[in-house]
């Protein structure tokens, strides 16, 4: 069985990549008085590349052995069968040999499904393998649902700010955004002016999108 990192995770954390980016542009405006984004495309090379990394993560599970792979590269070759500890926490298994050889299988950014084989299959593994009962896997769906939710309704929160935001600055031809120079003026940076619009209307849509979505989900889920 291969499991490979989920679309809605690397989505997410593109989404958060662009976001960092924007902010740096801001951030570098406020020194340099040019909030255009024509320069650090470094940041934004960056920015693609760990998430093409995320992207790419996989493991393996076969007859008792785990196998993780990063950028088509093995990372770890495990025998669940000699492991004399397995921990559980943030994301992660960390499995635990005699001499204290310790191993880790990251399941934090495969979906719901699949984080739940993934801890099935590993969970304890040292001989014969006991059941995980069925209350522990149904509150571990529920706390990661409930972390899922908050994530989703900080995302609506973030959107409709940045669509006021637009709308504002559609109103009163005047973006409310630091620079070096005080506010972005239609009248005195057109250019930068509709820039930042459409990064303001583009991101806020998009957040809005993703969290009301997200949200819909799992209500029907």
């Amino acid at each position: 069985m291969i499991l490979s990192t989920s679309k809605e995770y690397i989505a997410k954390t593109l989404f958060k990549g662009l976001l960092l980016w924007v902010a740096f542009n801001i951030g570098t405006g406020l020194l340099s008085g040019d909030t255009s984004l024509d320069d650090n495309y470094f940041i934004l090379f960056l920015v693609i590349a760990y998430v093409a990394l995320i992207a790419s993560y996989k493991i393996k599970i076969d007859r008792g052995h785990i196998t993780t792979y990063q950028a088509s590269m093995v990372t770890n070759n495990i025998n669940l069968f000699k492991a004399s500890e397995v921990i559980n926490e943030k994301g992660r298994l960390t499995v635990i040999y005699p001499d204290d050889a310790r191993f880790s299988v990251k399941y934090s950014q495969f979906n719901e499904a699949d984080q739940l084989k993934v801890i099935e299959l590993t969970v304890p593994q040292t001989g014969e393998r006991a059941r995980i009962a069925p209350e522990v896997v149904e509150q571990h769906e529920k706390n990661k649902i409930k972390k899922r939710n908050a994530g989703y309704t900080q995302s609506i929160f973030g959107g409709f700010n940045l669509i006021i935001l637009g709308i504002v600055a559609v109103i009163t031809d005047v973006i409310y955004l630091p620079s070096r120079d005080g506010f972005i003026y239609m009248d005195k940076e057109p250019t930068y002016f509709y820039v930042w619009l459409v990064i303001l209307f583009v991101v806020g849509i998009g957040s809005l999108a993703y969290g009301f979505i997200g949200k819909r989900k799992y209500k029907n889920a």
